[in-house]
C-alpha cells in the first residue's frame, strides 16, 4: 500500500518524541508513528509481522501502519539514519541524502523537527534513563532509580551528543533544501501535548473532527532527583568557568 502522504519526526532521544508520536497515534489521523528504522525496534516488528528482509519488512510496515486516509509516519533520530538507506535499493529512489531517500515513501512527505533549547536536562534525562532502565514514565526500572549518582563526565557527554545530533539534522536539511516545521519541546509540547499535536496535523492540512480525543500514556520523568543532578552539573559547569 503506497501511502498518499507521509510524516517524518526528525529528532533526537529525550526531546518529547515519543509524547508527539503516540498523540498523533491516537489520532487515527497521521499514520502509527515509531522508530521503524531502529533496528531493534525492527527486529520487533519483522517477529510481529513474520517477515523477513527490506522489501518484504517496508511492504509490511506501509500496510500495517498507514492510516485509512492515506497517512504514513516515521521516527527518526538522527543515529538510525544509517537504517535509512537500504530504502533506495527496495524503492529504485537513488536518493542522494536521507531526506532525499525519505521523500520516496510517498508523493508528498512533510519533515517534522522536534527538539529540547535545553540541552542539560536533555541530558540528564538521557543519563537518568540509561541508569534505571526506564525510558517512560510506565516502564518498570530494570536496575534501582534511586539514588543515582551524579556523573560530570558522562552527562557532558551526552550533552555534547545531543548538539551533534542538532546540527547533523540542521546540516542534513539545509544541504538538501528541505525546510522542516520546527517544533521545540518547551515551547507547548510538554505543557499542552494535544494543542501541538492539533496544530501539527492542521499543518499536514489534515482535517480534525472535534470529537477526536488525542491522549498519550507517556507522562513527565521530571522529578526531584532530576534537579538535584541539573543543579549539581550547573553548579560544576558554574566553578569550573566552561
Amino acid at each position: 500500500m503506497k501511502p498518499k502522504s507521509a510524516l517524518v519526526v526528525c529528532t533526537s532521544p529525550r526531546t518529547g518524541s515519543g509524547l508527539l508520536c503516540s498523540a498523533l497515534w491516537s489520532s487515527n489521523l497521521c499514520g502509527r508513528p515509531d522508530e521503524y528504522f531502529a533496528e531493534d525496534t525492527r527486529r520487533e516488528y519483522e517477529a510481529e509481522w513474520g517477515c523477513r528482509g527490506d522489501r518484504e519488512y517496508l511492504e509490511q510496515m506501509l500496510e500495517r501502519t498507514t492510516t485509512a486516509n492515506g497517512v504514513f509516519a516515521v521516527k527518526v533520530h538522527w543515529e538510525h539514519t544509517v537504517n535509512v538507506r537500504w530504502l533506495d535499493s527496495v524503492l529504485g529512489s537513488g536518493g542522494t541524502s536521507v531526506t532525499d531517500t525519505l521523500r520516496s515513501l510517498a508523493p508528498r512527505v512533510h519533515f517534522v523537527w522536534l527538539s529540547r533549547r535545553d540541552r542539560i536536562r536533555q541530558a540528564v534525562s538521557m543519563y537518568r534513563a540509561a541508569r534505571s532502565g526506564r525510558y517512560r514514565s510506565y516502564d518498570e526500572p530494570s536496575r534501582t532509580s534511586g539514588g543515582i549518582h551524579f556523573d560530570r563526565r558522562e552527562i557532558e557527554q551526552l550533552r555534547k551528543q545531543c548538539v551533534e545530533f542538532e546540527a547533523r539534522w540542521q546540516t542534513e536539511f539545509a544541504d538538501s533544501g528541505v525546510e522542516p516545521l520546527h517544533v521545540w519541546y518547551e515551547d507547548g509540547l510538554a505543557d499542552d501535548y494535544a494543542a501541538t499535536t492539533r496544530s501539527l496535523l492542521a499543518w499536514m492540512d489534515i482535517d480534525v473532527p472535534d470529537d477526536v480525543v488525542l491522549q498519550s500514556d507517556y507522562e513527565k520523568q521530571s522529578d526531584a532527583t532530576s534537579e538535584r543532578l541539573v543543579q549539581l552539573f550547573t553548579d560544576r559547569q558554574t566553578t569550573r568557568g566552561t
